[in-house]
């Protein structure tokens, strides 16, 4: 995916990417946060995260935006291939996992996972603060 960024108010679309080619057939590329949405929450935060999918549509979003943005699951499965839960983990080898039991405990009741803070971010907030 390419991406330009031009301001906020002339957003087009739920993840504000523009797409341009120059007239020698030249593709310009400016990564923002509008772009790379899951890849920021990473480079943003140190320790497990957990990202919570509070709707069918933020689950779907989510799903979308992190395959675009190159996340598969462990097994190298495309994200969108399979159905989202409604806790997903981030990893910083681009891949997405399901939380099982254990974590959802942690979701509601810690702040760390082993000796790593756990993170705790609501996608829908996410898909907020982008438009």
């Amino acid at each position: 995916m390419v991406c330009i960024y031009l301001d906020r108010s002339t957003s087009i679309g739920n993840d504000g990417c523009y797409f341009f080619t120059s007239l020698c057939g030249i593709i310009t590329q400016r990564e923002n946060f509008l772009c790379q949405k899951i890849k920021n929450l990473l480079a943003e935060n140190e320790g497990r995260i957990y990202v919570y999918l509070k709707d069918k549509e933020a689950a779907n979003q989510f799903m979308i935006d992190a395959e675009n943005e190159g996340f598969t699951f462990s097994d190298g499965k495309k994200l969108t291939e399979r159905k989202p839960s409604d806790i997903m983990a981030i990893n910083k080898d681009n891949t997405i996992n399901f939380v099982g039991t254990v974590g959802y405990i942690a979701y509601q009741s810690a702040n760390k996972i082993g000796e790593e803070p756990l993170i705790k971010i609501d996608y829908s907030e996410v898909l907020q603060q982008s438009k």
